[in-house]
């Protein structure tokens, strides 16, 4: 039988404005806090972590090679721990999500994160195709593939949503209630924020001080095996 992933716990960072209160962090500590304050809430050690997903849209500068590997090492934690970074653009977390869920389905691991990170002030959207060398598509590139304003405003109008339900759930959504009928997942997840790193050590793995900070979302899912 397949086991069921099961989320146990998630933490996410406040979003902060453009050059606002978390512009002068790096991503990796964004990320890495979020990893430490959420192994706090649930308990678990970070040796049982088997395999770490994370999704960032814009890989360069500092979001390069693999942030999600990068922050959990910069924050002293197992370099044993394997960790993957995808990019799926707008639904890089989200794939991630799914990532780990399949892998726990199919018996590869017991207990995984998925996670993102995007420090936007930091790596502007769109700096991993500015420079080069060349660009992402072929000259001859043809394909109708819209940028996400105007996908947005395509699936609008198939799907007959107006500005008006859209504006009232996006309401719902920044108040935190759920809607009616469903019980909050969002209560009680974020984790404050610091304006500076933590100090590291010299020495590989270690890591002291530190508050809690973190990304815009992170789940721990442990796992539990169906019945049978």
């Amino acid at each position: 039988m397949a086991a069921e992933p099961v989320i146990v716990e998630a933490v996410r960072t406040p979003i902060g404005r453009r050059g606002g209160a978390l512009a002068n962090l790096h991503p990796a500590y964004l990320l890495g806090e979020t990893y430490r304050e959420l192994l706090g809430r649930t308990g678990i050690q970070a040796d049982c972590v088997e395999q770490i997903v994370g999704g960032t849209v814009t890989h360069a500068g500092e979001q390069s090679m693999n942030p999600a590997r990068t922050a959990w090492l910069t924050v002293g934690l197992p370099y044993e721990t394997a960790a993957t970074t995808v990019d799926c653009q707008c639904g890089s977390s989200q794939q991630a999500s799914h990532m780990v869920a399949n892998m726990v389905a199919a018996g590869v691991i017991d207990v995984g994160i998925s996670c993102g990170v995007e420090a936007m002030s930091r790596v502007p959207l769109g700096s991993g195709s500015k420079h080069g060398p060349g660009k992402p598509w072929p000259d001859e590139w043809n394909v109708d593939l819209p940028n996400q304003f105007e996908a947005a405003e395509r699936i609008a109008r198939k799907r007959g949503l107006t500005r008006e339900r859209v504006d009232a759930l996006g309401l719902l959504s920044s108040s935190g209630r759920p809607p009616p009928g469903r019980r909050s997942a969002s209560s009680g997840k974020r984790t404050p924020s610091r304006s500076r790193p933590p100090r590291t050590s010299r020495r590989p793995g270690r890591a002291c001080g530190g508050s809690s900070t973190g990304t815009r979302g992170c789940a721990t899912p442990r796992w539990r095996r169906s019945p049978g």
